[in-house]
C-alpha cells in the first residue's frame, strides 16, 4: 500500500530489489514489483493455494410453504423464502478449490487480511418465490359439468388439465472490480482491485430505463457515479460483493393435457401441450462472475495528450487544430496539467485518476470533457479507460419454447 503522504517520493509505478536477495543467473539483484512486498508470500507475484482451510462460510435462512389439495380438483403448492448467505472465499480464484470455482480474486491474494473480502456469497440470492398448481377443469367425464351432453362438445372441451410453474426471484449480487492491477502487481492479477465507493451515491442508476435495458448504447444498470478510481496503489473499499440485484425475474411455464379413454381400460392417450416461458417475458439479471463487473479496463493513459488526440478532440468541440497557434496553446496547456503533475520520481500522484464521475458518464463521449482544464482531463483519460460492459444487465436465455406431445398409458 502506498499513501498519498509518501506519493512525492515513492512511485507506485517502479521496482525494488527483491527483499529475499534473490539473484538472476549473471548474480545482479532481481527487481521485484512494489505490490508483491504486500502480497501473501513476499516477493512473489501470485502463488496459487489449492484446499486452503482458513475459508468461511455461513447461511441463514426462513421459508414458508403452503401446500394445498382442494376437492374441486385444485391442487397448489407455495413456498418462499428469505435467505443471506456470507462467507469469505466463494468465486476466490486462484484458490478454486475452497466454496465454488472462481474467476475472481480475492483481496487476500495481496497480502490483505482474508476478513477483507468477507461479504454476501457471489451466488447468493436473497428472495425466491415458488407456486406451482394442478387443475382439472370442471367440464367433462366425473367432473362437474358437461358430463352427459353432445359428444363433440364434450370431446372438444371436456376432461383438459391445466398445470403451471411460477419462479420469482432478484438475482445475484454484483461484484465491483477493476480490470488493471492498480499498480499493485504484474499484469495477470485481474479483476483484483475493487475500486472506492462514493458515499450517498445511488448504486442503481437512476438514469436506467426499462425502453433499454441492455447495451453499451443505454445507461447501465449499476450506478457507475457511486464508485471511484482507487488511489494508484491501493485495493480500494467496496466490499468483494454489493447487496444490490438486477430487476425482478419471472418465470412461467404451462403446460395443457387432455386425455382420451381406450374402451373401458385404464388405457388412455394424452394429447398436451407444454409451453417453456409461455408469455415470452424477458428477464435480465447482473452477473454471478466478473462478466461486466469491471468499472475500467486498463489504467488511465498517463502520457501528455497527443496532437492526433487533440486533433480529434477539436473537431468534436470546434476547436482550433494542433496545426493553428490557437491549437498549439490549447494543446500546451492540456499537456501541462500531465507534465506540471509529475512528482520528482517522475510519476502522476496516486490521487491524479481518483475523481468523481459524473452522471451519465457511461453514455458520454471522452471527447465531451474539457482537456484545458485537470478534471476535465482526467475525466478524458477516465473515460478512454472505462469498461463499457460495467454494471450491464444481461438477458437470461430463456426463450419461448412450445412443445406438442402424445402420451400413451397402458
Amino acid at each position: 500500500m502506498f499513501s498519498r503522504r509518501c506519493s512525492d517520493v515513492v512511485s507506485a509505478d517502479t521496482t525494488v530489489a527483491d527483499p529475499l536477495g534473490r539473484l538472476d543467473l549473471l548474480g545482479r539483484a532481481i527487481q521485484v514489483q512494489r505490490g508483491t512486498l504486500a502480497s501473501q508470500y513476499m516477493g512473489f507475484n501470485r502463488l496459487s493455494t489449492v484446499y486452503k482451510s482458513s475459508g468461511s462460510s455461513s447461511r441463514h435462512a426462513a421459508f414458508i410453504i403452503l401446500d394445498r389439495r382442494l376437492s374441486s380438483g385444485l391442487s397448489f403448492t407455495t413456498n418462499y423464502t428469505y435467505g443471506k448467505s456470507i462467507d469469505n472465499a466463494s468465486d476466490a480464484s486462484p484458490d478454486k478449490n475452497v466454496l465454488s470455482t472462481g474467476t475472481t480474486l480475492g483481496a487476500v491474494t495481496f497480502g490483505a487480511p482474508l476478513n477483507a473480502d468477507r461479504s454476501i456469497s457471489t451466488y447468493d440470492i436473497k428472495h425466491v418465490f415458488s407456486s406451482t398448481l394442478v387443475y382439472d377443469l370442471p367440464l367433462g367425464h366425473n367432473r362437474r359439468f358437461l358430463e352427459t351432453g353432445w359428444t363433440p362438445l364434450r370431446w372438444l372441451v371436456g376432461d383438459w388439465t391445466v398445470s403451471g410453474l411460477l419462479h420469482v426471484d432478484d438475482g445475484y449480487p454484483f461484484l465491483p472490480t477493476i480490470a488493471d492491477t492498480n499498480r499493485l502487481s504484474g499484469p495477470d492479477q485481474t479483476h483484483t482491485v475493487r475500486p472506492d465507493l462514493v458515499p450517498g451515491a445511488p448504486l442503481i442508476n437512476p438514469l436506467w430505463r426499462r425502453d433499454c435495458p441492455i447495451g453499451t448504447l443505454c445507461e447501465p444498470y449499476i450506478n457507475p457515479a457511486a464508485f471511484m478510481r482507487p488511489l494508484k496503489g491501493q485495493l480500494g473499499n467496496a466490499p468483494r460483493t454489493l447487496d444490490v440485484r438486477g430487476p425482478i425475474e419471472r418465470f412461467i411455464d404451462l403446460s395443457f393435457q387432455k386425455n382420451f379413454a381406450l374402451g373401458a381400460s385404464s388405457r388412455r392417450i394424452q394429447f398436451r401441450v407444454d409451453m417453456i416461458n409461455a408469455f415470452n417475458h424477458p428477464n435480465f439479471r447482473l452477473s454471478s462472475g466478473n462478466s461486466g463487473t469491471d468499472l475500467f479496463g486498463s489504467l488511465p493513459s498517463e502520457t501528455a495528450i497527443t496532437a492526433a488526440e487533440y486533433d480529434a478532440w477539436a473537431k468534436f468541440n470546434n476547436k482550433p487544430l494542433s496545426t493553428s497557434p490557437q491549437g498549439q496553446a490549447l494543446i500546451a496547456q492540456a499537456q501541462q496539467i500531465v507534465i506540471g503533475s509529475r512528482l520528482p520520481s517522475g510519476a502522476l500522484p496516486v490521487d491524479f485518476f481518483h475523481v468523481r464521475l459524473p452522471q451519465g458518464f457511461a453514455t458520454t463521449n471522452a471527447n465531451s470533457f474539457d482537456i484545458t482544464t485537470p478534471d476535465g482531463y482526467k475525466l478524458y483519460r477516465s473515460r478512454q479507460a472505462y469498461g463499457s460492459g460495467f454494471g450491464q444487465l444481461g438477458a437470461v436465455p430463456n426463450p419461448r419454447y412450445i412443445q406438442f406431445g402424445l402420451k400413451i398409458f397402458f
